[in-house]
């Protein structure tokens, strides 16, 4: 199944959406620019994240944040 929007599954309307136990996908596109020339490192705030989220950019893993702040560096 696919959304068009990241939502808090709990409220969902479908219990198996709701109760929902195990991996999920989330993708988005990301307009990143200059950082890297300049030498800064580029970190990615994921907000508030229930569990833990492993973090892929570009087909790299960059980690796991699984605790607050769930930060990741993907410079």
């Amino acid at each position: 199944m696919a959304f068009d929007r990241l939502t808090d599954w709990s409220g969902h309307a479908d219990p198996a959406i709701r109760y929902y136990s195990g991996t999920a996908v989330y993708r988005a596109t990301l307009d990143h620019r200059g950082s890297e020339a300049a030498g800064r490192r580029v970190v990615l705030d994921l907000g508030k994240v229930e569990i833990m989220a492993r973090v892929r950019v570009n087909g790299k893993d960059c980690g796991i944040a699984w605790k607050p702040p769930y930060r990741v560096d993907i410079t």
